[in-house]
C-alpha cells in the first residue's frame, strides 16, 4: 500500500513507504519544537540549513559585540581614531558660545585649544574675538611654555614660535580694530564688509541673540510693539562718558529745544573747567545715581525720556552699528542717532531720527515738531523697528529669513550651507 501526502514547499506529491518512522517525517524538530539539523535530512539541505544558520549566528555576535563599540567611538571620540570636528572659543565665552553654536551646530564646543596642534583636524575651529587673542589663554591653560620654551604672542604670525594650528580661525569683530592676517585659513565676520574672507555682520545683530537684548526679540522683529506704559517726564537723555566734539555739539543744539540732561561724563562743549554747562537748559538727570554706571544698563536710565542722544563714536564707520540705538529702541525713547547710513537698511526710518551733524537742521526740526506733538510723537512710536527686508541682516538662525546669513558665513569658510557631522582622522595633512 502507498500513502500519499502533500509536501511542504506545496509541489507535486511525494510517496512514502508504509514503513517510514514518525522520526523521518519530521526530521527538523525535537519534543520542545526546536530545530534539530537531522542526519535524516538530504546532505543537500543539511548544507544549506548550516551554513543559513551559521551567517544568523555571526550576524548575532557582529551586532552584540561591535556596534556598541562603533556608537562608543562615536560617542566619547577617543584620541587616534576618529573625532567630532571641535570649536575652540576664546575669550567671551558666554558670548561666543551661543554663536558658535547656532553657526556650527555639528561642531563640539570647547574652551580653548589644547596646546598641542596634533591634538587638532583641518575641520576644528578657532573662534575668538578682536582684539584678544588665543595664543596667551591656551599658555595660561595649560601652565606650560611650548616644547621648545618659547611663548607665542600670535595665532598665525607670532614673533616666537607660532602655534601651528591646522583649523580654521574666525575673527569676530565688535568694536575692536581687526589686525591683519596672513594665513588663507583666517576669516572675519564683522564690519570690515564683504570679501572672499570677510562677512558683514553688525554688532548689534550679535548683542540681539546673544547680548542684553536677547529678551526684547518680540519686540524687536515685530510681534510685539507693546511697552509698560512709563510716562514720558523728560524731553533728551545723553548717557555717554567718551567724549566726541559732534556729539557734544548735537546735545547743546538740541538744548535750544527743550531742556535736556546728561547721564554720564559728557555735558556739551559748552561745558566749563568746573564742569558746568553754560546753558540753563543742560541739567544732570535725575536718575543719575539711581541706576548702575554700567553702560549696558544705559535703557533704563532712557525709558521716562522722549528722545535719547545715541549717536556712534566712529562716525561714518560702514559696516559699524552698535548697541546704542538698540537701547533707546528697547526702553521706548525715540533714538535721535549718527553713524552709518546703513543704518537706514536695517532700521525703519520712520522709528526714529536721523540726526545729520553736517546739515542738523532737518533733525532739529523734526525733533522740536515731535516734542509739542504727542499725536505724532506716539505715531513714532508705534512703528515697526525694522526697515522692510531689514530681518536679512540677523538671519543667524534657521527660522529667521532661511538663516541667510549664517549659510554665508558657512559658504565663505569653505562649510556645507546645511550643517552635516564629518569626521577627519587626527593629524591629518593640512589641505
Amino acid at each position: 500500500m502507498v500513502l500519499t501526502t502533500r509536501s511542504r514547499s506545496k509541489g507535486p506529491s511525494t510517496n512514502i513507504s508504509p514503513t517510514t518512522t514518525a522520526a523521518e517525517e519530521a526530521p527538523l524538530t525535537t519534543d520542545n519544537g526546536s530545530l534539530l539539523l537531522s542526519s535524516s535530512l538530504p546532505p543537500q539541505r543539511r548544507r544549506k540549513f548550516g551554513i543559513a544558520l551559521s551567517v544568523m549566528l555571526m550576524f548575532t555576535v557582529y551586532v552584540l559585540l561591535e556596534v556598541p563599540k562603533k556608537v562608543e567611538q562615536h560617542i566619547s571620540m577617543p584620541r587616534g581614531l576618529v573625532k567630532r570636528p571641535t570649536l575652540y572659543t576664546c575669550a567671551h565665552r558666554q558670548f561666543l558660545e551661543p554663536f558658535a553654536k547656532d553657526l556650527f551646530p555639528e561642531y563640539a564646543i570647547e574652551y580653548l585649544p589644547d596646546s598641542d596642534p596634533s591634538n587638532h583636524t583641518v575641520d576644528d575651529i578657532i573662534i575668538t574675538l578682536v582684539p584678544w587673542d588665543c595664543n596667551n589663554e591656551v599658555v595660561a591653560k595649560y601652565n606650560n611654555p611650548f616644547p621648545d620654551g618659547s611663548r607665542i604672542t600670535d595665532l598665525r604670525t607670532g614673533r616666537e614660535e607660532p602655534f601651528d594650528f591646522p583649523g580654521k580661525i574666525l575673527y569676530v569683530s565688535g568694536e575692536g580694530h581687526m589686525d591683519p592676517r596672513t594665513s588663507p585659513l583666517d576669516y572675519h565676520v564683522g564690519y570690515l564688509g564683504d570679501s572672499p574672507t570677510s562677512t558683514e555682520l553688525f554688532y548689534v545683530v550679535l548683542l540681539v541673540f546673544y547680548g542684553q537684548f536677547s529678551p526684547f526679540q518680540d519686540l524687536i522683529f515685530g510681534k510685539s510693539r507693546e511697552l509698560p506704559k512709563v510716562e514720558k517726564e523728560y524731553f533728551l537723555l545723553y548717557a555717554a562718558s567718551h567724549c566726541v566734539d559732534y556729539r557734544d555739539a548735537a546735545f547743546d543744539a538740541l538744548s535750544h529745544v527743550d531742556v535736556v540732561h546728561y547721564g554720564g561724563r559728557c555735558r556739551g562743549i559748552s561745558t566749563t573747567d568746573e564742569g558746568e554747562n553754560e546753558r540753563k537748559n543742560v541739567q544732570k538727570s535725575p536718575l543719575t545715581e539711581a541706576f548702575s554706571h554700567k553702560h549696558w544698563e544705559n535703557f533704563n536710565m532712557m525709558k521716562p525720556y522722549k528722545f535719547s542722544l545715541v549717536m556712534e563714536s566712529m562716525g561714518t564707520q560702514e559696516g559699524y552699528i552698535s548697541e546704542k540705538i538698540m537701547m533707546a529702541f528697547v526702553a521706548g525713547s525715540v533714538p535721535v542717532y549718527y553713524g552709518t547710513r546703513e543704518v537706514l537698511k536695517i532700521f525703519n526710518h520712520k522709528a526714529f531720527v536721523f540726526y545729520d551733524v553736517e546739515n542738523p537742521t532737518e533733525g532739529l526740526t523734526r525733533i522740536a515738531y515731535l516734542n509739542h506733538n504727542q499725536t505724532a510723537y506716539e505715531e513714532v512710536l508705534k512703528e515697526p523697528i525694522l526697515a522692510v527686508g531689514g530681518g536679512n541682516y540677523f538671519a543667524l538662525k534657521d527660522n529667521i529669513h532661511d538663516g541667510a546669513l549664517k549659510k554665508k558665513i558657512r559658504t565663505m569658510m569653505g562649510l556645507r550651507e546645511s550643517p552635516s557631522l564629518s569626521f577627519s582622522p587626527v593629524n591629518a595633512e593640512k589641505n
